[in-house]
């Protein structure tokens, strides 16, 4: 004979304290009062439980293992669900095929599109313009543009780097005033840097006063000097043959 109770609450709590989980079991009301049963899916289940087989059991062990060990319980063996490392990241791969690009510039941003960080490439001139490549193994990074260093001597300044200012400003044709330098650079008194790059690089400067203002010519080193346009250099020769003022 079924029990029944009065309200469905009773009929529920019944049912769990028979062994029933939720989802077990269904509670319906009837003329009587509330009765439940258990659902036909879970009687048989539980009347005839399925055989456990070995692998079965060696994945529940790994399971149980694995958290374990996850609380610091036990350092025995590892679990048979374990976290797997991420795949590595693809090695950036130069993608471009044309000739060469026009400047230094278009070369590093190409090479930035591909992956590649700046301090990792070298950039080379070429015939018609500039390629960059990856720095192979061993090989050391020397800045772009600049000149690599021989023996102990240091380096010709990388174009854009405060002291290759100085030096482009100075052996431009018409020179540099001394307020143009620390503009630019945001130093005062360059004076100093302006002989250190002197004695270092042969820079051949000179101060030149036109009037009341006085002004900073210097040669560009012929080892790092690329071709000037005609009109330019014919310009700077000129500018070069003009006679200091007393």
């Amino acid at each position: 004979m079924t029990a029944t109770f009065t309200t469905k609450t009773a009929a529920t709590t019944a049912a769990r304290d028979a062994g029933l989980t939720d989802g077990e079991f269904t509670v319906t009301k009837g003329d009587a009062g509330w009765t439940y049963a258990p659902k036909q899916a879970a009687l048989t289940l539980a009347l005839n439980p399925p055989e456990q087989g070995a692998e079965q059991q060696q994945a529940d062990q790994g399971g149980e293992t694995g958290a374990l060990q996850q609380d610091g319980t036990s350092t025995e063996g590892q679990g048979a669900d374990q976290p797997q490392s991420e795949p590595a990241k693809a090695a950036p791969v130069v993608t471009f095929t044309g000739s060469a690009f026009p400047s230094v510039d278009h070369a590093v941003a190409w090479a930035k599109c591909d992956g590649f960080a700046r301090n990792r490439i070298k950039v080379e001139a070429v015939e018609g313009g500039f390629l960059f490549r990856p720095l192979a193994e061993g090989e050391k990074y020397v800045a772009i543009g600049s000149t690599p260093r021989t023996g102990n001597g240091p380096a010709f300044p990388a174009p854009g780097t405060k002291k290759r200012i100085l030096i482009d400003m100075v052996c431009r044709a018409d020179g540099a005033t001394m307020k143009e330098l620390e503009d630019a650079v945001g130093w005062k008194k360059c004076s100093g840097t302006l002989n250190e790059l002197d004695e270092t690089f042969g820079l051949d400067l000179e101060y030149r006063k036109k009037g009341k203002e006085g002004r900073y010519f210097g040669t560009f080193p012929a080892a790092y000097a690329t071709p000037a346009p005609a009109g330019e250099q014919q310009q700077a020769e000129q500018q070069q043959q003009e006679p200091l003022a007393a």
